[in-house]
């Protein structure tokens, strides 16, 4: 097996925690004993040797990379790879595929995800290789509320350890997530498995060009050149009749905006959570992250971030909203 790691990210959406110079796979977060992407790479080595695990990301963040692996181990850089442009997810994934010389089983893995019990994630994967062999399996994880920033999956007939993919749901609004949920719709965390023989074959059938140009041509800035950006879900998951799903139960997060740490820290007496020095007076349902002391008075639902020189006040809710203020703020 070979594993492909997906490195890539503006690090606006956790501004200014995080930047484009330090995406939040880098950052080690509170509580935490390493990065996001170093969880990530141990991960992928406990399923692949070092050889075999793949890096794609650009050239930006390739030091910050090699710098954070060999906190680890000597990196096996050769296997970093370095996209001339964003192309999105599926060029990324072929860009890894097509820099092996033969086929073999591939998992994919985002740099940025939270996984607390990722032993569940590792034993579904070496369960599904039989899978793999016919299908591209998504790991579907079960719901623990109606979360609407994320998608959904809807499951068809069973095939071995699977399921079907019966309908990929975009993010739905709280009630629709809520119906989601009734009828056991898995949250899509993006988490795939496959051959490279069926990706290549999926994706001849549903996106010509991009696999021509890959088949065709060598060098990779030509490549990238002359084929549109695309994702795997819209490009070849929601197209092919060969995805299969792989329910998982998992303590899992992808850390899209700072609402998502109310899921992943405890909460103190007055349900707040309060990452750096913080005195409450009457203040309740706050989250709080800064290098100096911060006083609250009568404050309820708000988050502060101060990093990096720059302060985030925004309300419980809206933090979604901070990638485009982070834009404004010229990041």
């Amino acid at each position: 097996m070979k594993v492909i790691i997906l490195v890539g990210g503006a690090g606006e959406r956790l501004f200014p925690f995080s930047t484009p110079e330090n995406p939040k796979q880098f950052v080690v977060f509170p509580g935490q004993e390493c990065s996001l992407f170093q969880m990530a790479y141990k991960r992928a080595r406990k399923l692949a040797a070092k050889k075999d695990v793949i890096i794609v990301t650009n050239s930006t963040l390739k030091q910050k990379i090699l710098s954070q692996v060999i906190e680890i181990e000597p990196p096996f850089e050769q296997n970093v790879l370095l996209e001339p442009d964003r192309r999105n997810t599926l060029p990324a994934i072929l860009y890894g595929i097509y820099s092996q010389a033969k086929e073999d089983t591939y998992a994919v893995l985002p740099s940025d995800h939270l996984i607390k019990n990722e032993a569940i994630l590792l034993e579904a994967i070496n369960q599904s290789m039989k899978l793999a062999e016919s299908h591209i399996i998504t790991f579907g994880i079960k719901p623990k509320k109606p979360h609407t920033g994320y998608g959904y999956i809807s499951l068809g007939r069973q095939v071995e350890n699977g399921f079907l993919v019966d309908e990929f749901k975009e993010k739905p609004g709280k009630e629709t997530a809520k119906e989601y949920i009734k009828k056991g719709y898995l949250w899509n965390a993006g988490i795939f498995l496959f051959s490279s023989k069926v990706m290549k074959q999926e994706t001849a059938a549903h996106q010509k060009q991009t696999h021509n140009a890959f088949e065709n041509y060598s060098e990779i800035k030509k490549i990238f050149s002359i084929i549109e950006p695309i994702s795997i879900d819209y490009g070849i998951l929601e197209n092919s009749s060969k995805v299969a799903c792989v329910p998982v139960s998992l303590d899992w997060n992808d850390l899209g905006s700072f609402d998502s740490l109310f899921d992943v820290y405890e909460k103190d007496e007055n349900s707040s959570i309060l990452l750096s020095s913080t005195i409450q007076e009457n203040s309740s349902n706050n989250l709080v992250i800064a290098k100096d002391k911060v006083l609250l008075v009568d404050i309820e639902g708000l988050i502060v971030v101060q990093q990096n020189g720059k302060i985030l006040i925004c309300r419980q809710g809206s933090s979604g909203k901070v990638r485009e203020i982070a834009r404004k703020a010229g990041n």
